[in-house]
């Protein structure tokens, strides 16, 4: 069985945005983080791109979106305190960077719970209501969207190659700070090191860890995957 990546979730304070509102007299700035670079070829920034047109379209143009991306408002965890606290109104985060505030909804999470895309998404579809009234009643953000780009990868230096699970025995590998993550690799005999996604190039170059566990997008953004340097295993 695969394990799927669901990489991104997109969080928005529980106060919300009056999407039905009659057009103000002076907009109303909604301030977006993202983790991702601006590349309008992006998949966060089709969606986010297509979600302010619609909501212009619905709202008479009552909004003025301010996006910020590349983590310029800190790591995923720290957009989200940043919602928390209203400083931030909507984060393009992991769902496992969601999950230490919100535990309940870290079920996406869970390795090899999904055999295919489709089994995903009609299990998101059907908990769709229950995961966001954890996301609310725990962590005090709404659910938006969230989206499926891929699998998640294992990313080591041409030092550790890994072609199969015995190989990576021993190498000291970055995970996203989410106990349940780590508790799987160390199930695995790995010896993991749970890093915030912004630190983990300064991991890599400092020789804090040896490979990084995440997404093939993220791994191309932070600039650290060069073909003759690093050797990827697809889970």
């Amino acid at each position: 069985m695969k394990k799927l990546l669901v990489a991104c979730l997109l969080c928005a304070s529980v106060i919300g945005l009056a999407f039905g509102q009659a057009k103000a007299a002076s907009k109303t700035t909604v301030i977006v983080a993202s983790s991702v670079d601006a590349n309008p070829q992006n998949y966060t920034n089709v969606f986010y791109n297509k979600f302010i047109e619609l909501a212009q379209q619905y709202s008479d143009n009552a909004f003025d979106f301010q996006f910020f991306p590349s983590m310029q408002l800190g790591d995923e965890q720290e957009t989200v305190r940043g919602i928390q606290l209203g400083t931030i109104h909507i984060a393009n985060l992991a769902t496992n960077n969601y999950a230490p505030f919100a535990p309940s909804c870290g079920w996406v999470n869970m390795p090899y719970m999904f055999d295919s895309l489709e089994e995903f998404r009609a299990l998101v579809d059907a908990m769709w209501d229950q995961n966001n009234e954890w996301a609310i009643k725990e962590g005090g953000c709404r659910l938006l969207c969230i989206l499926d780009i891929g699998y998640r990868q294992l990313t080591t230096s041409a030092k550790h190659p890994v072609r199969k699970l015995a190989d990576a025995k021993g190498i000291k590998i970055r995970t996203p700070q989410n106990a349940l993550m780590v508790s799987t690799f160390k199930a695995l005999g790995l010896e993991p090191t749970a890093v915030s996604f912004a630190e983990t190039f300064n991991a890599l170059q400092q020789g804090v860890v040896d490979g990084q566990e995440g997404c093939f997008n993220n791994v191309v953004t932070l600039k650290f995957y060069e073909a003759q340097k690093y050797a990827t295993m697809i889970n």
